[in-house]
């Protein structure tokens, strides 16, 4: 998960890269290389360990094949979602490569080549099997129902 502190709305800038790989091609070791140069960067990670933010992104694929309405700027923009960051990369931002394209035309474009054979090795070994693994499943039998009660809580008070 990025280590990033998003900049304040007065400060923040728009999307300036837009890192559009595959996982599995370094795109970790670009996202520290990025944080290095000083930008805040979101990773597919980041998308995996914010459940509000799995929500927005559920909703951007209804939207994208005509579901729901698509995300607007504004959507993807706030600053509960991807408005902090100037980097975006990895699953699932590569499926909306095309709306990104669109929404920030000055961004700058990264594509990282790997040899084909090893990167399928490697995405069949790492990210293929991983939400299957025993352990997996039972993390989502525990963790999905309290996060479903604690994002319909959200910004209920309850006292005793």
């Amino acid at each position: 998960m990025s280590t990033d502190k998003p900049k304040s709305e007065s400060t923040r800038k728009s999307v300036e890269i837009l890192h559009l790989a595959m996982p599995r091609t370094g795109s970790l070791s670009m996202m520290a290389a990025y944080r290095l140069l000083g930008y805040t960067t979101y990773h597919g990670f980041d998308a995996t360990a914010s459940h509000p933010h799995q929500a927005i992104w559920d909703r951007a694929v209804e939207g994208k094949f005509g579901r729901a309405p698509p995300l607007t700027l504004a959507d993807w923009e706030d600053e509960k979602f991807l408005g902090p960051y100037q980097v975006l990369s990895d699953c699932p931002t590569i499926f909306f490569t095309a709306e990104f394209l669109e929404l920030w035309p000055e961004a700058k474009v990264v594509l990282v080549e790997r040899d084909v054979d090893k990167w399928e090795m490697s995405f069949q070994q790492q990210i293929v099997p991983s939400p299957f693994t025993w352990q997996a499943v039972i993390l989502r039998k525990v963790f999905d129902p309290w996060l479903e009660l604690r994002e319909k809580c959200e910004g209920n008070v309850f006292a005793t």
